[in-house]
């Protein structure tokens, strides 16, 4: 394969590109189609600014599909190469060229993913994306990240500290959680990567009263966040969240406000269609818990958690 890029990396420009369709004959005519449809995926989930002339745009990024005979001295086998060009339009001069080789148009489905990265970072930066919807399906290599809809669940540690008249502490206790999650992608502008959040969660209360008596509980936590993704490279997924919680007592031992403040910060890691998630998050009541048995010995719930769990997307 090659590679040549003669610019270097510009910033703070808007450009616009045009994408024709994709010339040549591959495995089958439908090569083309779907090249044509991943380009103009891959640059608009970038956000390209994309034209439907060239007249109005600043580049084109044109491609070809060529047959490439492969002959060694005990084999032969017919390959294919996509060939791209990226050309300003003002000048006519070549920016940017790259030849990928396929058996399989899927086999290059990510590569082409990087290859169009390094045209962004030296070529064309800083663009805005096109309102225009193209209505393309095709295979996303970033979808475990970039869905409309994420389910997930998670088992955390869930240490707590009791202060009231004297402190209390809870630290061999665990959670379990079920969560789901909305995002706004392209509706929201530049507010795609917003998402709102809920969920059922599930921790153990043990409030000691004296060195001999205590209460327990099993609190049920509905959580209502709001959260805000980062995508630092293409395997992994970073997301500070704030929100409160909705405690209920399922026993009625304990007497938790309704409402708790909460905050944290989700990674995650790209694992199969989905990726695996470490969630550390700390939030705390807003008011006083107080025991159902003394009503009068009030109390702060202070509530640390650390989980591990898998968070899958679905649709958009």
């Amino acid at each position: 394969m090659g590679i040549c890029i003669s610019l270097p990396a510009q910033t703070k420009q808007t450009n616009t590109i045009f994408v024709p369709a994709v010339l040549g004959t591959g495995v089958t005519p439908a090569d083309n189609q779907y090249f044509g449809e991943l380009i103009v995926w891959i640059l608009d989930n970038q956000q390209y600014r994309l034209t439907d002339t060239p007249r109005n745009a600043s580049h084109t990024l044109s491609s070809v599909i060529m047959p490439q005979n492969m002959v060694g001295e005990t084999f032969a086998s017919q390959m294919f190469v996509l060939h791209l060009v990226l050309r300003d339009n003002s000048t006519g001069g070549v920016l940017f060229f790259d030849d990928l080789f396929y058996s399989n148009p899927g086999e290059i489905s990510e590569l082409l993913v990087t290859r169009l990265d390094r045209l962004m970072a030296y070529s064309v930066v800083n663009v805005t994306r096109d309102a225009g919807n193209y209505g393309l399906i095709v295979p996303e290599p970033d979808t475990w990240r970039s869905r409309e809809w994420f389910f997930g669940a998670l088992v955390y540690w869930a240490p707590r500290i009791y202060v009231g008249e004297g402190t209390s502490t809870y630290y061999v206790n665990f959670g379990v959680g079920l969560y789901t999650d909305y995002t706004f992608k392209k509706r929201a502008g530049g507010l795609s990567n917003l998402s709102i959040g809920t969920g059922l969660e599930l921790a153990p209360d043990w409030v000691a009263i004296t060195d001999r008596e205590s209460a327990r509980d099993l609190v049920l936590e509905i959580p209502l966040l709001v959260k805000y993704s980062f995508k630092p490279s293409t395997h992994f997924l970073l997301a500070p969240y704030a929100g409160i919680n909705i405690n209920l007592a399922l026993y009625a031992e304990t007497k938790p406000p309704i409402l708790a403040w909460r905050a944290g910060f989700q990674y995650g890691v790209k694992a199969g269609q989905g990726m695996v998630v470490i969630d550390p998050w700390f939030s705390m009541d807003i008011g006083l818990s107080s025991l159902a048995i003394d009503p009068k010995m009030q109390y702060l719930r202070y509530m640390m958690h650390i989980g591990i769990g898998y968070r899958f997307g679905v649709g958009g």
